[in-house]
C-alpha cells in the first residue's frame, strides 16, 4: 500500500445497539408494586409462586391435575378446606428454635386450596424461605420416585442424603437454589437467594425436628 493509499484509508467501526427491554405498560404498575415490597414479603410471594409452579410442572408430566389436588387441594370433588392462619398439620422446625423466634408462619397457598405454610430463617447469614405441606396421598405409594420426578421437573437434579432423607438441590446460574425433600411425611421446599454447600444444607436439614 502506497503512502497516499494509507492516508486515504479509513477505519470503519461497526456498532450494533440493542434497545433496553421495557415492560408493557400494563405490567409496569405490578412491577412497581413488587419492587416496593420488603425482602421478607418478596420471599413469601416467591414461595407462593413456587408452590404453584411445582403443581403446574408436575401436572404436565404425570396424571394431569393430580398434584394440584394433592398439594394445592384443587380437586373439584373435594370440599373446600377451611382458611387457616397457621398449619393444622405436623411441621418441622430447626432444633432449638420455635416459630415465634422465626417470625411466625405465613400461608403461601391460595385461600381455597389445601394449606401450604412457610417461615423465614437464615443460613450462613443469608435468608431462606422454608415452605411445608403434608405429603400428598398420591405420593405415598412410591414417594421416592414421585419426589424425584417432582424435583427433576423443577430443575433440582443434584442428590444428597441428609437426616435420613434424600434431598434434591437445584442451583441456577445466578446462584439461587431450590431444595426439595420429604421428611416425616412432610413435603418441604426451601428457597435460597444464594448458593450453599452440600454440607451446609445437610446440617440444616439434620436440625429439622
Amino acid at each position: 500500500m502506497t503512502n497516499s493509499e494509507k492516508s486515504s484509508a479509513k477505519t470503519v467501526e461497526l456498532r450494533i445497539s440493542i434497545p433496553a427491554w421495557k415492560p408493557p405498560a400494563r405490567l409496569r404498575p405490578i412491577l412497581s408494586r413488587y419492587n416496593e415490597l420488603s425482602k421478607r414479603q418478596k420471599l413469601y410471594l416467591n414461595s407462593g409462586l413456587v408452590a404453584l409452579l411445582i403443581g403446574s410442572a408436575y401436572a404436565a408430566t404425570h396424571q394431569q391435575g393430580a398434584i394440584l389436588g394433592g398439594i394445592l387441594g384443587t380437586d373439584a370433588n373435594a370440599s373446600q378446606p377451611e382458611v387457616l392462619r397457621a398449619p393444622n398439620y405436623p411441621t418441622l422446625l430447626p432444633n432449638g428454635k420455635n416459630i415465634e423466634v422465626l417470625g411466625g408462619w405465613s400461608r403461601v397457598s391460595p385461600p381455597k386450596s389445601n394449606p401450604v405454610f412457610a417461615y423465614v430463617d437464615s443460613l450462613d447469614g443469608s435468608p431462606i424461605n422454608v415452605s411445608q405441606q403434608p405429603l400428598p396421598e398420591n405420593f405415598k405409594k412410591d414417594r421416592g420416585a414421585q419426589i424425584e420426578k417432582l424435583a427433576t421437573n423443577f430443575g433440582a437434579r443434584e442428590r444428597v442424603t441428609a437426616g435420613g432423607a434424600t434431598v434434591f438441590i437445584g442451583t441456577s446460574t445466578e446462584g439461587p437454589q431450590s431444595v426439595i425433600f420429604e421428611k416425616n411425611n412432610t413435603l418441604i421446599l426451601i428457597k435460597s437467594a444464594v448458593s450453599h454447600s452440600e454440607d451446609t444444607w445437610a446440617e440444616y436439614i439434620n436440625s429439622l425436628r
